[in-house]
């Protein structure tokens, strides 16, 4: 899991930034962050009503702890 920090005087919850690029495409930077994370309710950007569909549940992968998330990106054509 991504670690947390300090921003100003509340915690970012964990996160994970992105940039998608494709020359036909316009790009895309975002974040995504996880389900049961305590500190998205007070997030300005992860608490915002657009970000519910980035707010990922996450899965067991295998019995070694790696675990899993699933997030479809869909780009738009220049």
């Amino acid at each position: 899991m991504p670690g947390k920090y300090l921003n100003g005087e509340l915690y970012r919850p964990s996160h994970i930034h992105y940039r998608v690029t494709e020359q036909n495409s316009k790009e895309l930077i975002s974040q995504i962050y996880f389900k049961g994370d305590p500190h998205i309710e007070e997030d300005p950007w992860a608490s915002q009503k657009k970000a519910s569909l980035r707010i990922l549940q996450i899965s067991p992968e295998d019995i070694n702890g790696n675990l899993s998330i699933h997030f479809d990106i869909y780009l738009q054509e220049k």
